[in-house]
């Protein structure tokens, strides 16, 4: 079991263990999203709306925040980040995963 949310920095280790968990790819930008997303989680950054909505808030600015919505297709967000999927969405999934024990 991997490690995630506990601390700002989280080792490449637990970072590999998340993506495959997730069916992620372990490449470098993954796995530097992974990181940030676990810093996210960190600071208690996720915020359920209802059952289909969140909203992950910005890290170094509190007056941005992001929209997650879960679709049929999966997670979208709102955020500029065209990798699929962004920190807030894996921030999200880490989430996810402590509150339904996966």
């Amino acid at each position: 079991m991997f490690t995630f949310g506990c601390s700002l920095v989280l080792d490449l280790d637990n970072a590999r263990l998340f993506a495959q968990q997730f069916q992620l790819e372990e490449d470098r930008p993954t796995l530097r999203r992974i990181a940030r997303a676990s810093a996210l989680c960190h600071h208690d950054l996720v915020q359920c709306l209802d059952a289909s909505s969140f909203i992950v808030r910005s890290q170094n600015d509190p007056d941005v925040q992001y929209e997650v919505v879960s679709t049929e297709d999966g997670y979208q967000c709102t955020c500029p980040d065209p990798a699929v999927p962004c920190k807030h969405i894996t921030a999200l999934l880490s989430e996810l995963s402590e509150c339904h024990g996966a």
